[in-house]
């Protein structure tokens, strides 16, 4: 069987999207996570003065990311203090929307932290992003197959995520 061309694709789409929890047409391949994310950034119809949200526990590449985009859109890139130990889900959500202006836009925020490796909130947040009315953007790279996941009820505008860090290392690691 050969292992490329449009059927393969179509294959693995459809069984990668299984497995994650969404409808195959909404898996789009790309190189990793911080080339989709900066696909993202650029798409994103921001004004001067609009902001978007993030915390302190992000990844560098990312920051630096949407550092360049919103200072290129005239746009904040806003970094919320998440001070550490994080004791509960609540205080964490409640320190992380503190954040939030009139002014905020979209929410960008890692599912698994990269440098911390913590568990962040991803549901609750993005439910409450979209009371708000804000666009959620979830760095999902450390997420699939490390914690359950079904994109059909996390309520994430946009979900980026790598299969190769644990989908495809050996069971252990």
């Amino acid at each position: 069987i050969a292992r490329t061309g449009p059927e393969y694709l179509k294959m693995a789409r459809a069984s990668l999207s299984n497995f994650i929890g969404c409808a195959s047409d909404e898996v789009v391949y790309v190189t990793n996570p911080t080339y989709a994310i900066n696909l993202i950034a650029r798409g994103l119809k921001l004004k001067p003065g609009d902001e978007v949200l993030t915390t302190n526990l992000e990844y560098g590449a990312m920051d630096r990311t949407w550092n360049f985009y919103c200072r290129e859109k005239g746009a904040r890139y806003v970094r919320q203090q998440i001070d550490l130990p994080i004791v509960d889900k609540e205080t964490f959500i409640n320190a992380f929307f503190k954040g939030c202006t009139t002014r905020t836009k979209a929410i960008f925020i890692s599912h698994i932290t990269s440098a911390t490796a913590l568990i962040l909130p991803v549901q609750e947040i993005c439910e409450e992003a979209r009371r708000r009315g804000l666009i959620t953007i979830v760095d999902g790279a450390h997420a699939p197959a490390h914690v359950g996941l079904n994109l059909n009820t996390l309520p994430a505008d946009i979900y980026t995520g790598a299969c190769h860090k644990w989908m495809m290392t050996a069971k252990g690691c």
